[in-house]
């Protein structure tokens, strides 16, 4: 009987680690590789913005002049990727940042309440961010999906 009660507890107890998900482990930590494990796993193109908050919290909004250097540097690779840009780029665009570890952030576009030029394959495997002059930023993974980490 002592063996079952161990057996059924060991259960009870993988059933809540198997519950501790990659979105709540990201909302506590802001961890990159849950945070992927997320992007990969839960979230697709033309995904609503309250199912992507309700998966990794609510995203800061970028400032003013943040969000036109963000719009701008997505146009530029746009204009080098136009497949990996299939919604094109739009000055209107939402653009939310997600933090990643310490003075990081991942952008994610969205229009009319709907993300925008997320490619799924992006966030397969994650890659610690790069430090740049001082500044912190996630790599570049290809495809058409645009996300570089701001400290401000």
């Amino acid at each position: 009987m002592k063996r079952l009660a161990r057996v059924i507890g060991a259960g009870f107890l993988a059933a809540y680690v198997t519950a501790c998900s990659n979105s709540d482990n990201y909302k506590r930590f802001h961890d990159g590789k849950a945070l992927y494990g997320v992007l990969y796993n839960e979230v697709s193109n033309g995904d609503s913005k309250a199912h992507v908050e309700t998966l990794l919290g609510p995203g800061r909004i970028a400032t003013p002049e943040r969000k036109t250097k963000t719009i701008d540097a997505m146009r530029k690779f746009a204009a080098k990727n136009p497949a990996g840009y299939p919604d094109g780029v739009q000055d209107d665009d939402e653009i939310l940042q997600y933090p990643i570890g310490t003075g990081a952030y991942l952008n994610l576009a969205f229009r009319d309440g709907k993300l925008v030029n997320f490619v799924r394959e992006d966030f397969k495997k994650y890659e610690e961010p790069m430090s740049f002059g001082g500044s912190t930023k996630p790599k570049k993974t290809g495809g058409g999906w645009f996300g570089f980490g701001f400290n401000n």
